[in-house]
């Protein structure tokens, strides 16, 4: 990897020793997001942005069955799965300024009014991008007219602007007590969701978690269809 101030960050395979290596940065792309809610058009504030840098790919049908289309990898699969994650850690603090959270993403928030921006970043790379709020559900960003999943890539040089619309999901409370009916503060109560395929893919993986008030009572929202398990 090689990387400059203002200038794309470029992953370079080499396969063996050479004495010479010649690396090109170009103009660094920049991107800016609005995030909103879906059904008030209200800025929503305060949401942790998971930025996945994947391959480039074509546009591949989401339902099962259908036609695929996929450009010729760059790299071996395996490579840039763990290479993505060397990003985050070791590029994610350095270049963008973000975080490491323990996993492939780089995580930057929405301000106030709901915006959040990244870059430097070109077009070696697409972007997908998972909004975490507490009142809101996980959804599918880039999913098309088509029923297809594109993902946004970013030129050199270029401002790329989306919004990103937030669904308000469903909630589960309710209250923790011991055996003679008092609430128990501070337990931690996870959601799994029974997922089914419509459903974003980060209920397969994760859950949604809230710790009981002083009274026992708690509640998890931002919750997708059910059903659900409760720990």
């Amino acid at each position: 990897f090689a990387w400059h101030r203002g200038r794309v960050p470029r992953l370079v395979g080499v396969e063996g020793p050479t004495e010479n290596l010649e690396i090109e940065l170009q103009a660094a792309g920049k991107f800016v997001g609005h995030v909103v809610d879906e059904e008030t058009g209200r800025p929503v504030g305060h949401a942790n942005v998971a930025i996945y840098l994947q391959q480039r790919t074509d546009p591949v049908m989401a339902e099962v069955g259908g036609a695929v289309r996929g450009r010729k990898p760059k790299y071996a699969a395996s490579f840039f799965a763990v290479a993505q994650r060397w990003v985050a850690k070791e590029l994610g603090p350095s270049v963008w300024g973000a975080q490491w959270e323990g996993d492939e993403s780089i995580r930057v928030w929405t301000d106030a009014d709901g915006h959040f921006s990244f870059g430097p970043i070109g077009d070696e790379v697409q972007l997908e991008f998972v909004i975490t709020h507490a009142r809101y559900m996980w959804s599918e960003h880039d999913r098309t007219a088509r029923n297809t999943i594109d993902r946004t890539v970013v030129k050199p040089g270029e401002t790329v602007e989306r919004t990103f619309r937030l669904k308000r999901g469903k909630s589960i409370s309710g209250r923790v007590v011991d055996e003679s009916n008092r609430g128990v503060p501070d337990v931690l109560v996870s959601v799994d969701h029974v997922a089914q395929y419509k459903q974003h893919w980060w209920y397969r993986v994760k859950q949604r978690r809230a710790r009981t008030r002083r009274d026992g009572s708690f509640t998890v929202g931002g919750l997708s269809f059910g059903p659900y398990t409760v720990t």
